[in-house]
């Protein structure tokens, strides 16, 4: 109470995000506004800020724009995969960037690590990862039909691209479980930035890079890109 008194709502916003910002090493709740400013010719009175995970949106009166920054991408897709947050994964990232960075991997490598995620998800009874069981089946069931369509992925895993074959198959929990397995074999962190690069340098995505400062370069590992685009 004495902090929304205070500061009020904003003040709340900018210390909550703030907080985050620092422990992932994101830019400043500040910057965004300023980048924001600086790419629409906005003040603060004509728009309102929504924090969403680690990104924000800009409401005006006709439209919603949101920014994101590399860092900012890459601290959501690491919390998806750590967390094991299969309904997640699916519906807050993208399957074709994935399937983008995904390279051939030997099938006796791949498919013990991802037995071994599945087994994973069998201790848990599926309570993390958010995986829906229908009032007409039981969990027994649930895990007997994935070890049948875990099979039907090992007999068909040559066939090409493992992420899409799993998406096929069960994008409920096979993909994201597929996913998983690919960032233990790859490194979890250089895959995000993998993704990093197909999210924001698509032109199909319509991103535009915002610098604070013009003298920064892009190759600066010290500077801060920040990314917007009409939200739709």
């Amino acid at each position: 109470m004495d902090l929304l008194k205070n500061s009020g709502l904003e003040g709340v916003s900018r210390k909550i995000f703030n907080v985050i910002s620092d422990k992932h090493g994101l830019p400043t709740y500040d910057g965004y506004l300023f980048a924001f400013e600086k790419y629409t010719g906005l003040k603060s009175k004509n728009y309102r800020v929504e924090i969403l995970d680690y990104h924000l949106h800009f409401h005006t009166n006709k439209e919603i724009y949101e920014i994101d920054t590399y860092e900012g991408k890459i601290s959501l897709l690491k919390m998806l995969v750590e967390n094991r947050a299969y309904v997640d994964i699916v519906q807050l990232s993208d399957s074709d960037k994935w399937n983008e960075i995904y390279e051939d991997i030997p099938k006796c490598e791949f498919v013990p690590t991802m037995r071994d995620e599945i087994e994973c998800c069998f201790k848990e009874n599926f309570a993390r990862t958010g995986i829906y069981i229908g009032s007409n089946e039981s969990i027994e069931e649930k895990k007997n039909k994935l070890y049948k369509q875990f099979q039907i992925f090992i007999d068909r895993y040559e066939e090409g691209n493992v992420i899409d074959l799993a998406w096929e198959i069960n994008e409920e929990v096979l993909y994201p479980i597929a996913v998983i397995t690919m960032t233990k074999i790859f490194d979890l962190n250089t895959c995000c930035k993998e993704y990093c690069e197909l999210e924001f340098y698509n032109e199909e995505e319509n991103w535009k890079a915002v610098f604070i400062d013009d003298e920064l370069k892009e190759e600066d590992d010290n500077a801060h890109v920040f990314y917007i685009k009409h939200f739709v």
